[in-house]
């Protein structure tokens, strides 16, 4: 069985803050406690996320998280199968 999640953080909302802890880190944190060891997040703007995700949480821990630069807009997602498949 894979352990493993595919998370799609197209605009800056995935890093927006509530009570002091963004989405994104909240949706990590969610898939560690449902048993998920591997997170891929596709991006735009993967250094921006990789700053954001750079201060270890141990409530994240054992996500490994595999950053990945995906082009914005429409049709992309035909190609973004395809490459991840």
């Amino acid at each position: 069985m894979r352990h493993e999640c595919i998370i799609l953080a197209e605009n800056p909302g995935a890093l927006a803050e509530l009570c002091g802890i963004s989405l994104l880190e909240r949706l990590l944190r969610t898939l560690q406690r449902l048993g998920l060891t591997k997170a891929i997040v596709l991006t735009a703007t993967p250094e921006f996320v990789a700053q954001h995700l750079a201060n270890p949480s141990p409530h994240r821990a054992k996500v490994a998280i595999d950053l990945r630069r995906h082009p914005s807009g429409p049709g992309c997602r035909e190609a973004d199968r395809r490459s991840l498949a």
